[in-house]
């Protein structure tokens, strides 16, 4: 599993380390996933299957998102119907699960399914209507150019990711700001920028970000997971925890929520180092690198006293 960045070991050194988000095994980031844990604890038997399915669901959804997003219309429509098809499946399997979360995500896609066949009929319209009033073209502009020579959003995320996974967070900043002025309801663009602004330690920004694209649509895990960053950055530690949880309602089996869960509550007065642990397993097992100087901290004595609530979906102990 590959970072964009982490939560910092001590809050004042927010800026210089800054936020923790684990980029997502998903084909929005093209990410790939840590091994698995040998020697950690197994993950949960009732909650595997229902985070396998849902995973499988999720994936296929964001791939609908990022071909909408970079105007491959007819991939789009094709993913969101896979997508569609995946949530319904899943309806069947688990019943008693979250069924109002699935219908609304069910006729999302149903939705922009149809939305996309019809962009890609336009498009093919208008190519058509171009081609029979122009001559041939001899040699075709790159596709990450546009007419204007400016990069287009899609390039831009792509130039933009791997300065983001290195922490440069400041020059993917201006990089998505000008594809953003291109494409300003791109969801993969305004995420990612989010990403960028909370790297460069703009946080109250990047949450202006986050919160406009979970009114969009509420069941972003990804951006739930970075607003709780957020959160963290600006010392809020107990809504950083809840959208963590709010993540994998969303979301269950999330390693991104459960690593970052993890990490805030050894935050807590007196840190709760079994309920973290556990967690920390929790993102292992479901495809998150292992990271050893947590392991360290988590191997010490923990302290008594009361323990923060688990997360209330897939976290059973």
């Amino acid at each position: 599993m590959r970072f964009f960045c982490r939560i910092p070991r001590k809050k004042s050194s927010l800026l210089a380390a800054g936020l923790g988000l684990a980029c997502a095994a998903t084909g929005m980031f093209h990410a790939s996933a840590g091994p698995l844990s040998t020697s950690g604890p197994s993950a949960p038997g009732p909650d595997a299957d229902l985070a396998a399915h849902f995973r499988t669901a999720y994936n296929i959804f964001m791939k609908a998102e990022e071909c909408r997003d970079s105007g491959r219309w007819s991939e789009a429509a094709h993913y969101y119907n896979e997508a569609g098809q995946a949530y319904t499946r899943l309806v069947e399997r688990f019943p008693a699960w979250e069924p109002a979360v699935f219908r609304f995500r069910i006729a999302y896609c149903e939705g922009q399914a149809k939305a996309m066949r019809k962009k890609a009929e336009r498009a093919s319209s208008d190519k058509v209507a171009g081609d029979q009033g122009r001559p041939a073209v001899t040699a075709a502009a790159p596709p990450s150019v546009g007419t204007s020579g400016r990069t287009t959003p899609a390039e831009a995320i792509r130039t933009a990711r791997p300065l983001l996974l290195a922490e440069r967070g400041a020059e993917a900043r201006a990089i998505l700001l000008d594809a953003l002025r291109q494409d300003p309801d791109s969801r993969s663009i305004r995420f990612f920028l989010a990403t960028a602004q909370c790297q460069a330690g703009n946080l109250s920004d990047a949450q202006h970000i986050l919160e406009g694209l979970l009114e969009e649509n509420p069941l972003d895990a990804h951006a739930r997971v970075l607003l709780g960053i957020s959160h963290f950055g600006l010392g809020q530690v107990e809504k950083a925890k809840q959208e963590m949880e709010r993540a994998l309602d969303t979301a269950p089996g999330m390693p991104e929520a459960y690593y970052n869960l993890a990490e805030i509550l050894l935050f807590f007065e007196p840190p709760a180092t079994a309920v973290a642990s556990n967690y920390y397993w929790k993102s292992v097992q479901g495809g998150g690198a292992r990271d050893p100087d947590l392991e360290k901290r988590l191997s010490a004595p923990a302290e008594s006293g009361p323990s923060p609530s688990p997360a209330r979906s897939g976290s059973s102990e």
